[in-house]
């Protein structure tokens, strides 16, 4: 959980009089210099380099209790579509101020990116939620894969009703589709 900063307790330094010059100001710099928090005026050599990938990666991976848990993932062919079916379960531990939704969208963007394998994507269409998600829930993930036009069709579905659903359209794809027109 989150506190308020106003909360949390912090050092007390106490002081039998405050710092005040001969005409009776009190100075912002020298009260900070006096509780130890004035920032000490030290010449860098330069800028610290930018965070490198690792560190990125580091951030932006989650505790164990807030990953999708994949339950199964089959494979078949529904014509020219390569279709998977992921049974995954949402975490359990989730932000209750905005729910799962944020987490649903990034564990949607990672395994249709990763199980497509089609590049980049350019273009997402109807992402949003359209039922409520909740945490510990074991939904399906269905994507039908289209290699031929660098597109893959998504569906999250909860006990056969439709959570949400969209396509996702790759880098290439609308060259292909201009290519079978002209």
């Amino acid at each position: 959980e989150w506190f308020d900063p106003v909360v949390v307790p912090r050092k007390i330094k106490i002081l039998d009089r405050l710092p005040r010059e001969a005409n009776g100001k009190l100075r912002r710099q020298r009260l900070l210099e006096v509780l130890g928090l004035a920032a000490k005026k030290e010449a860098s050599p330069a800028p610290p380099p930018p965070p490198s990938l690792i560190t990125y990666r580091l951030r932006r991976t989650f505790p164990p209790e807030r990953s999708f848990v994949v339950r199964s993932h089959s494979v078949h062919r529904c014509a020219d579509r390569e279709v998977h079916e992921i049974l995954v379960e949402v975490p359990r531990e989730v932000d209750d101020v905005v729910g799962p939704g944020p987490a649903v969208a990034r564990m949607l963007s990672q395994v249709i990116c990763r199980v497509a394998g089609l590049g980049r994507p350019q273009r997402m269409q109807g992402a949003g939620l359209r039922q409520a998600v909740s945490a510990g829930e074991a939904l399906l993930l269905r994507l039908e894969v289209e290699r031929r036009h660098r597109r893959v069709h998504f569906a999250l579905v909860r006990e056969g009703q439709r959570c949400t659903e969209g396509i996702v359209d790759y880098a290439g794809a609308d060259e292909l589709r201009e290519a079978q027109v002209g």
